[in-house]
């Protein structure tokens, strides 16, 4: 079995019209979540064609979970959520 089969996938479906409601941006977010919570060795973050879910773009999957309406606001608290991460309230 390889490495990457251990790691959880994350798609982000990048077909049409979940890229033209933005999720070019939220390539860019889930990266940098990624690495701000040291998360390589953990995750398979690959670009998917399309979920045949248009109307409820943009979609991210992870695992076998699919998340609709994805959006700069919500996917951090996803990807958080579903690693069982905890923001530490006291940051700022």
């Amino acid at each position: 079995m390889s490495e990457d089969n251990l790691k959880t996938p994350i798609y982000i479906c990048m077909g049409s019209s979940c890229f033209s409601k933005g999720s070019k941006n939220l390539v860019v977010i889930i990266n940098n979540l990624i690495e701000q919570y040291q998360l390589q060795s953990l995750v398979d973050f690959r670009g998917k064609r399309c979920f045949d879910k248009c109307a409820e773009g943009p979609n991210l999957q992870i695992g076998d979970t699919i998340y609709n309406h994805v959006t700069p606001e919500n996917v951090g608290p996803i990807i958080l959520n579903y690693f069982n991460i905890h923001e530490n309230s006291n940051s700022d």
